[in-house]
């Protein structure tokens, strides 16, 4: 059975002024985007709302997945009801 390798991805990362994060946790990630031919967008909250993040998923049918660190673990309904149009 043939893999679907995804090649538009939407990575959200709670708080880009967070040093682990932007520092290395995201440089980490992006050594894969080559190796495994993955377009990536890095999306990089304020670590206090939601919407850094969410308003920039306003057409979610132009990723294939979405990995996504929320800034508030109890605002899931937020995303699902964004990416489920």
């Amino acid at each position: 059975m043939p893999s679907r390798r995804f090649s538009i991805i939407s990575s959200a990362i709670y708080n880009a002024a967070d040093n682990f994060l932007s520092a290395t946790y995201q440089p980490l990630l992006q050594n894969y985007d080559d190796l495994l031919n993955l377009k990536v967008e890095y999306i990089g909250g304020d670590g206090q709302t939601e919407g850094n993040i969410t308003n920039r998923l306003s057409n979610p049918s132009q990723y294939d997945a979405f990995a996504i660190n929320m800034v508030k673990t109890d605002n899931a309904a937020s995303y699902t009801g964004l990416l489920s149009q």
